[in-house]
C-alpha cells in the first residue's frame, strides 16, 4: 500500500508512505520530498491481530509524522515541499489494499 502526500499534479514532488504487508516493513520516502534531507526510512510493523493495519499521519508544511497501530512505532520526518503541493494518493503496488476510514482536517494558521 502507498499512501502518497504533498505531492505535485505531475507527481515530481511527492513523499510516500509505504506500507510492505509481505515484510511488515512501514517506510517512508522523501527522495522526492522537495529541497532538503533525502532518504528512506523504515520500521518494521506488524498488523492487528485481525490482520488491519492502522496509520495516523500528520503532515504540515514542513514535516510529516507517522504512528502505526495506535503508536507501536513512530516516525517524524522533515520535507520542504512547494506550498501548492496538497495533492493526496493512494494505491497497491501489488496486491489490493483496502482504505477502510480516511479523515482530513485542515488546520488554520495563526500567531501567537
Amino acid at each position: 500500500m502507498v499512501l502518497q502526500v504533498r505531492a505535485s499534479e505531475e507527481h515530481k514532488e511527492e513523499t510516500l508512505v509505504i506500507y510492505n504487508s509481505e515484510e511488515n516493513e512501514l517506510s517512508i520516502n522523501r527522495d522526492k520530498s522537495g529541497g532538503g534531507v533525502t532518504g528512506i526510512s523504515r520500521c518494521v510493523l506488524k498488523p492487528a491481530a485481525d490482520g488491519t493495519v492502522k496509520l495516523h499521519l500528520f503532515v504540515d508544511r514542513s514535516s510529516i509524522e507517522v504512528f502505526g497501530n495506535d503508536g507501536r512505532v513512530a516516525a517524524s520526518n522533515r520535507i520542504y515541499p512547494h506550498l501548492d503541493n496538497t495533492g493526496l494518493d493512494l494505491y497497491a503496488r501489488s496486491g489490493t489494499a483496502k482504505l477502510l476510514r480516511l479523515d482530513v482536517w485542515k488546520l488554520e494558521s495563526g500567531g501567537l
